[in-house]
């Protein structure tokens, strides 16, 4: 794709239905895989589907579509994940998740070569529905921990068609749920953690005044420090943590910092299986001090 014979050819407004199916595609999304993360499996074909729409009222010939060395990579690893899923004692979850991958590499791949076609006020326009989704999520999260989850109690309580008997992950008192175990929020906090640092970043680019810029990203990440920090998913708090760090050392050495983390996404994945495998023979998960929380 030549960025410049694609630049030349952008004109602004040009692609106003697409951004505005994206946008609401973008924004439904990325809420709800906060709110309830579980659903991705269903949620990236919306998205997918929005992106094929956009793609077909631009004009397919107009873009290319021919894929490029990273998204075959990633194309490959979904295959190589479905086969190995194959002989896992529960291949049939392992396949799905194979497949979720797959498909987030598809969606990913077509989104960024339609949005390749928008002007940069049509970038803003879709970069504001990830800020709302992102804001309104870390908002959420943050009143569910604070609450003891009084949100979802509520509905509960409220609405006959989700009462349940079941009392497995709740406290049930005179037919009324008074209380939901901590870690239920583990998964929409783990998403939280991933979806913090990209609202970040929308907001900070904000085309406002920088300090209200600085004020806004400041605040969503005090917001959303709590609500990870009181909550009882403690991976997510070490990943929080420890990119603030990340954060400062790439402000100062940005190169360096880059090649640093890949370096380290490369080591985790490679790594973990042997890694898992030494903690298994020594019997760590057997350590009192261990919490419960993944």
């Amino acid at each position: 794709m030549s960025s410049m014979s694609t630049s030349l050819e952008r004109r602004p407004g040009q692609a106003v239905l697409p951004v505005r199916i994206l946008s609401a595609a973008l924004l439904g999304v990325t809420l709800l895989s906060v709110l309830a993360p579980r659903g991705m499996p269903i949620f990236l074909p919306v998205l997918l589907l929005a992106g094929c729409v956009s793609l077909i009222i631009l004009g397919s010939r107009k873009i290319d579509l021919s894929p490029d060395a990273v998204t075959v990579a990633f194309l490959a690893l979904a295959v190589y994940c479905a086969i190995n899923a194959s002989w896992t004692i529960r291949p049939g979850i392992g396949v799905l998740k194979a497949g979720t991958l797959l498909m987030g590499v598809i969606t990913a791949s077509l989104m960024l070569r339609v949005i390749d076609r928008f002007s940069d006020s049509d970038l803003i326009f879709l970069a504001r529905s990830l800020a709302i989704a992102g804001t309104l999520a870390i908002l959420f999260i943050a009143v569910e921990v604070l609450t003891g989850q009084g949100i979802t109690r509520l509905a509960l309580n409220s609405l006959p068609f989700l009462k349940t008997p079941s009392t497995k992950h709740v406290t049930i008192e005179a037919d009324h749920v008074t209380r939901i175990n901590d870690y239920v929020l583990n998964r929409n906090v783990g998403a939280l953690a991933l979806l913090l640092w990209p609202t970040l970043l929308v907001v900070s680019t904000w085309p406002t005044q920088r300090a209200y810029r600085a004020a806004a990203a400041a605040a969503l990440f005090v917001v959303a420090a709590v609500a990870v920090f009181f909550s009882s998913h403690e991976t997510s708090i070490v990943a929080v943590a420890g990119s603030v760090g990340v954060f400062w050392f790439c402000r100062f050495a940005p190169r360096t910092g880059r090649v640093a983390v890949l370096l380290m996404w490369l080591a985790a994945t490679l790594f973990v299986v042997p890694a898992a495998i030494v903690a298994y023979d020594a019997k760590l998960y057997c350590a009192p001090e261990l919490n419960t929380s993944a």
